[in-house]
């Protein structure tokens, strides 16, 4: 949602950009906080739906009985007390006291002695305890960033999950067709800007490329297929005032060269790392699964059998587009069973998907199995 001022001098409401002066931008409404996320773990605790409650540390041995608080943590250095912080819902604000805990309450680095409000994406320290604070937003962005960043890369998805709902340009740094466009759509879901428009550009810019329908919102560039980017086209990509940009981009690239090369402001923004498949070989059966999973089918690459299922994990994919792929083929036949019906359904031929199924599983690939 966009205003217009005749003078540009009139501060805008709480929540409200300047930009340009003549231009304001409003950021969407922040969503309530549901879950803590133990960084380093994986872990999730969601919180409960009631106006007050305490957290602290999980108890152990030789602690006393009292007190004990309503949200339990892991601390295994006792770092964090067993009553730890009040936490307290005022409207649609989360907010946070330290209960007099002998190591203290940080957010974001910053001691807290008095109340606070927490926000999505929120670092907090509870003695030795770091957490991410999440909105319902951000909590289901967990499995589009563990899907690109790896299923246990604990620390890197830390790190994503406290600079996305950031502004500035962020660098996707990776292999091409590492589903990097469907990851910033999902990324600009989970932002202040998700009320504005996403613009994509994912094929060769010509000169009528322009920025006019993105309003406020973000801009994805993958750089492996635009060409080359004019130097207006960047320009007003990006535009702004101060360190606030009108437009936040979101760009894909396979190497730092190629993204400084066309966009030297890229200087000031984050980057994460999509991480090349090869160095992922553990996990692909997971991600096989975690696909079919997705589209509610009762198979599992486990009904391969030995030695199918074992070869799949050792072929070499380039990008998790080639995985995307190989998971529909391979669905198709363990749900029909049936190679003639199997490919019918995903419009090939059975001499074409046979060939491909004993390339991906190996050439005495037999489709009785």
């Amino acid at each position: 949602m966009t205003k217009q001022s005749a003078t540009g001098t009139q501060a805008g409401p709480r929540g409200t950009h300047e930009l340009t002066g003549s231009s304001r931008f409003r950021a969407a409404t922040p969503s309530r906080i549901t879950h803590l996320r133990v960084r380093g773990t994986g872990r999730h605790v969601e919180l409960p739906a009631i106006a007050s409650y305490t957290i602290g540390r999980e108890p152990a041995k030789g602690d006393p009985d009292a007190p004990r608080a309503d949200v339990l943590l892991p601390s295994p250095r006792k770092g964090m007390s067993l009553v730890h912080a009040e936490l307290e819902w005022r409207k649609d604000l989360l907010w946070c006291r330290d209960a007099g805990s002998t190591n203290g309450t940080h957010a974001n680095h910053e001691a807290k002695h008095d109340w606070f409000t927490i926000s999505s994406g929120m670092r907090l320290d509870l003695g030795e305890t770091s957490l991410i604070a999440m909105d319902w937003r951000l909590n289901e962005l967990v499995e589009p960033l563990s899907w690109c960043l790896g299923l246990e890369a604990h620390a890197e998805l830390d790190r994503a999950l406290g600079l996305v709902q950031k502004e500035g340009p962020l660098l996707l740094l990776g292999p091409r067709d590492s589903d990097q466009e469907w990851l910033a759509r999902r990324i600009h879901e989970c932002s202040s800007r998700r009320e504005q428009p996403f613009l994509a550009f994912t094929s060769k810019l010509d000169r009528k490329a322009d920025l006019d329908n993105a309003g406020f919102g973000t801009v994805f560039i993958d750089l492996a297929r635009v060409g080359k980017v004019t130097a207006p086209f960047a320009k007003k990509l990006f535009a702004g005032d101060g360190s606030q940009l009108r437009l936040r981009p979101i760009i894909a690239s396979v190497t730092h060269t190629e993204s400084q090369r066309a966009f030297q402001q890229l200087g000031q923004g984050h980057t994460l790392v999509v991480p090349e498949l090869s160095t992922r070989k553990s996990e692909l059966v997971r991600l096989f699964d975690r696909l079919m999973k997705e589209h509610d089918s009762a198979v599992r690459v486990r009904d391969l059998g030995e030695p199918w299922a074992t070869r799949l994990a050792e072929h070499e994919f380039a990008s998790l587009h080639e995985v995307r792929e190989a998971e529909e083929r391979l669905r198709a036949w363990l749900e029909t069973r049936n190679m003639t019906h199997a490919a019918k359904r995903i419009g090939t031929s059975r001499q074409a998907l046979t060939k491909y199924l004993r390339r991906l599983l190996g050439e005495f690939f037999d489709e009785r199995v």
